[in-house]
């Protein structure tokens, strides 16, 4: 994802809400910070946790799909070094 400042966010945050207001939709909004989560939080706990709270399937299957086939890489003098599976 290319470099973007919080008022790029900001900006489209703005944008959003008035279209959400001029044509009368309902607006659903999610922040995620997925920074060092891979590194915090297994993922059988978090989708354990969320199936105890009660979030609805569509909720479920939605964080669910992010994580699947999710990997991490590694950068050094400008070559990664292929991709790493979360675990």
């Amino acid at each position: 994802m290319p470099v973007k400042s919080l008022l790029d966010d900001v900006a489209t945050l703005v944008a959003a809400i008035a279209q959400s207001e001029v044509t009368h939709n309902p607006l659903f909004l999610l922040s995620l910070d997925f920074r060092e989560t891979y590194d915090r939080v297994a993922h059988h706990y978090l989708f354990s946790i969320l199936k105890v709270y009660g979030r609805h399937q569509w909720y479920f299957d939605r964080i669910q799909h992010m994580y699947q086939d999710a990997t991490s890489s590694t950068q050094k003098n400008g070559h990664f070094a292929g991709t790493i599976p979360p675990r």
